[in-house]
């Protein structure tokens, strides 16, 4: 941990364990520095939702009603609040205290994600110091939220030796070199051609075709692994009550097909701008989009999912894939034996 912020951070524990204040407001700068960390997309994304409270904790989903109790699943003793979740459990604090961060958490310490990472962005002077703690401080987190996951979910026993490993392995080889800084939002990393996940990992396109006259959405959502080929292809057709609801619908479905198939860590990617800003950010959708994008909302924390925006040509063979489908010419073997219009799509972008 660096000298002059523990100094800093001991001596404003007592005030950060103050009930955060629900009008805080995290400056323009802070939010700039955040959205360029040289960190994969998803970690930006995955603070910025614990910053706003949009995480799946117990309490978050007792107070939407989709659990049935707010009690922590580990400690059983408190609430599990993002900041619970995080920060405040006693496994989370011994695991922000066993690493060369040495953060000493106290319970109740942290009663507000926003107002910590302002504090720790006030009070570390050096840029360079302050991007490379920062990072490290979203890895760990990053690897407590997957722990606490693989616990709830897969049963696994809570290791906080292993998660501090898992971490220090991640932060080690996966630090980047800083982004641009006019990089404001994930919507602008979008390349100009389909590029190829992580190795390992999928991406899933998905696009859909409005029938002229009607509102008859027919949806495509295509799988493809990380040296692009396509593993899996479905499509869909439902009526929606606009075309932004269709759209909505299309990466609705794709998050649906993805926990089905038991996919985690996926990018999904559409070139809808307005619906992915929606996916990503904490804005009130459209009344009538607004529970598929809460659907989405729910889906991307439960699968651990990122989405990003493209442009159309880099999206072209979801959008040739729908456009026939509506049409009526996609072959019904068309994952077995790929059309000589789809190889074409696929090749292009």
């Amino acid at each position: 941990m660096l000298p002059r912020y523990r100094v800093d951070f001991e001596h404003q524990q007592s005030q950060v364990g103050v009930k955060a204040s629900s009008s805080f407001q995290v400056p323009k700068n802070v939010w700039k520095f955040l959205w360029a960390l040289p960190i994969p997309p998803k970690l930006r994304h995955f603070w910025w939702r614990a910053c706003n409270n949009l995480l799946a904790s117990k309490v978050n989903l007792y107070r939407r009603r989709c659990a049935t109790e707010a009690l922590c699943p580990i400690c059983h003793k408190e609430s599990e609040s993002v900041e619970h979740l995080l920060c405040g459990c006693a496994w989370t604090r011994a695991v922000w205290f066993g690493n060369s961060l040495s953060i000493p958490l106290v319970e109740g310490s942290i009663a507000s994600i926003q107002q910590w990472t302002c504090e720790v962005y006030k009070a570390i002077a050096d840029k360079h110091d302050r991007v490379d703690y920062v990072c490290k401080m979203i890895w760990l987190a990053w690897h407590i939220w997957k722990s606490r996951n693989n616990y709830v979910f897969n049963h696994l026993p809570i290791d906080p030796v292993a998660t501090e490993k898992s971490f220090c392995e991640s932060a080690r080889h996966s630090i980047q070199s800083p982004l641009p800084s006019s990089l404001s939002s994930p919507a602008q990393d979008a390349p100009r051609t389909w590029s190829p996940s992580l190795p390992g990992r999928f991406k899933v396109n998905c696009d859909v075709a409005i029938k002229p006259g009607s509102l008859s959405a027919y949806m495509a959502v295509l799988i493809r692994d990380s040296e692009g080929y396509l593993m899996d292809g479905v499509v869909r057709m439902e009526e929606v009550g606009s075309v932004m609801q269709g759209e909505a619908s299309a990466i609705r479905w794709a998050c649906l097909v993805i926990r089905d198939l038991n996919l985690s860590q996926v990018e999904i990617v559409s070139d809808n701008k307005e619906v992915i800003r929606l996916c990503v950010s904490e804005d009130a959708p459209p009344w009538k989009c607004a529970p598929i994008i809460e659907d989405i909302r729910s889906l991307a924390n439960l699968c651990n999912l990122s989405f990003l925006w493209t442009p159309r040509l880099a999206n072209e063979a979801a959008h040739w894939t729908a456009r026939a489908f509506l049409k009526g010419v996609l072959p019904s073997n068309w994952m077995r034996h790929h059309p000589e219009g789809l190889c074409k799509a696929l090749a292009s972008s």
